[in-house]
């Protein structure tokens, strides 16, 4: 007998998993908050987290489509890491990252529901 195959977790009722192309706002926001994490600055984020997976629930996708985005020498090794929180972001890096995590809510299609925040 085969072992059965692990089903991916399915989004709660009413959101939309996000697949395909990235919007140019979800990739300025994606690369603040990797700049941020690699920082260990980023606010509201637990230790232990890694890049690959907070950037899937942000961005309200599947780890791996992350993985496909971001591929390459430097990201495996930064996506794989976890999390460690260094300093807390000043008030202009706060306000900076609400900024872009708009811009990209508001690129989705109309009637997207994302509310993962930082």
């Amino acid at each position: 007998d085969a072992w059965p195959r692990p089903q991916a977790p399915r989004p709660p009722p009413g959101r939309d998993i996000r697949v395909g192309a990235w919007t140019p706002q979800e990739v300025a926001y994606a690369t603040r908050v990797a700049d941020l994490y690699r920082a260990g600055s980023l606010p509201n984020v637990p230790d232990g987290i890694t890049l690959r997976i907070l950037l899937s629930k942000l961005l309200n996708c599947q780890p791996m489509r992350v993985s496909k985005k971001y591929s390459g020498e430097s990201w495996s090794h930064h996506g794989k890491r976890p999390y460690r929180h260094v300093a807390a972001p000043d008030q202009r890096v706060v306000e900076e990252l609400w900024l872009l995590e708009h811009a990209f809510h508001r690129s989705l299609r109309p009637g997207s529901v994302l509310t993962t925040s930082l």
